[in-house]
């Protein structure tokens, strides 16, 4: 009974790529998940924002709910790239990074623990800046 239950795991899982592999949609998370695997679902709100692309972030509310997606600091649209590594508004954040960050696209930041943590607070400082702006208009 279990080899079988073993098998139409390995078939669904299986099938789940082969789908995950044909679809256009998701470009942005295969960048950082290019193999399904049950042990790297993350629960967590705040990085699966970086690991979307969907979330605070201006170019994602742009294209959603017709709001700005222009970044506050005025020097481009308000992408997770954007945001995590280039924007000066957020560059507190990168204080602590290795000195060859520059050089890390962002799933290879994503993959240092420092660089992901610092991500991570970043996003939700964001939130919460974006949630205090609601409340005072």
């Amino acid at each position: 009974m279990q080899d079988g239950v073993i098998f139409k795991e390995r078939n669904i899982i299986l099938k789940w790529q082969e789908r995950w592999d044909e679809s256009q949609k998701g470009r942005w998370t295969k960048m950082f998940f290019d193999r399904f695997n049950l042990t790297k679902v993350i629960g967590n709100f705040y990085p699966n924002q970086i690991y979307t692309g969907h979330g605070v972030f201006g170019e994602y509310q742009g294209r959603i709910f017709q709001k700005t997606a222009t970044c506050l600091c005025g020097e481009e649209i308000e992408t997770v790239e954007h945001l995590v590594r280039k924007c000066r508004l957020w560059s507190r954040f990168l204080v602590n990074w290795q000195k060859n960050w520059p050089n890390l696209n962002i799933v290879g930041l994503m993959q240092i623990l420092s660089c992901r943590r610092d991500a991570v607070r970043l996003i939700e400082q964001q939130l919460t800046f974006r949630i205090e702006e609601l409340d005072t208009d």
